[in-house]
């Protein structure tokens, strides 16, 4: 199992909270799976600390380019992660969503819909 944790974050991107008001934590696949998803929100090159973090996922959706091409920077994002299987990621649309699957480096499923 893939070590470690994060704040669970919603939807909208926002810290979830538990009943009793403690922020959720994620841990596996799924907190690889949502450290995915925020790369792909992150603009590639605009972080001027780190200039190869993010990706053109934003771009592409927005330019309403060719779906193999969303697909392929889905792809390339989930490929950056170092817990991520890089021959297991697979990414498609599914109506007016993206799906991009892929296994952890133990075996772990993890699937993404942007």
């Amino acid at each position: 199992m893939i070590k470690g944790y994060d704040l669970r974050l919603g939807p909208d991107r926002d810290l979830v909270l538990g009943d009793d008001g403690v922020a959720e934590t994620v841990t596996g696949a799924e907190m690889v799976a949502q450290d995915v998803r925020e790369r792909c929100y992150i603009l590639a090159g605009s972080l001027p600390w780190d200039r190869a973090a993010g990706t053109g996922v934003v771009r592409a959706l927005n330019a309403r380019v060719d779906d193999g091409y969303v697909a392929a920077e889905l792809m390339r994002a989930a490929r950056q992660d170092a817990r991520v299987r890089y021959d297991s990621v697979f990414a498609r649309r599914r109506g007016d969503e993206y799906e991009l699957t892929f296994e952890t480096i133990d075996g772990d499923p993890g699937v993404i819909d942007v």
